[in-house]
C-alpha cells in the first residue's frame, strides 16, 4: 500500500507535496484523519497475531465511522 502520508515517529507527519501550515483547520484536520487511517491500515497490514489484527481491524472501522463484526480469523 502506497501511503499518502509519512511521520517519522517522533510525532512529525505531512502529506507529500503540502504545506500543511498553509491549509484551513478543516483541511488540516481531515489530512489529519487520512494520516491516523493509513497508519492504522498499515498496524493491520504488519500484524502477524491474528486476533490482534481482529482488534486492531475493529479499531480502524471504528475510525472510518463504520460498525461491524471482524470474525477471529483461525491460526
Amino acid at each position: 500500500m502506497a501511503r499518502c502520508t509519512w511521520d517519522d515517529g517522533r510525532g512529525n507527519w505531512g502529506v507529500k507535496g503540502v504545506e500543511l501550515a498553509q491549509l484551513s483547520p478543516n483541511a488540516y484536520g481531515a489530512l489529519y484523519k487520512l494520516h491516523n487511517i493509513e497508519r492504522m491500515a498499515e498496524a493491520v497490514h504488519a500484524q502477524r497475531d491474528p486476533e490482534h489484527a481482529s482488534y486492531l481491524l475493529m479499531d480502524l472501522l471504528e475510525e472510518l465511522g463504520l460498525h461491524g463484526e471482524v470474525p477471529h480469523a483461525e491460526a
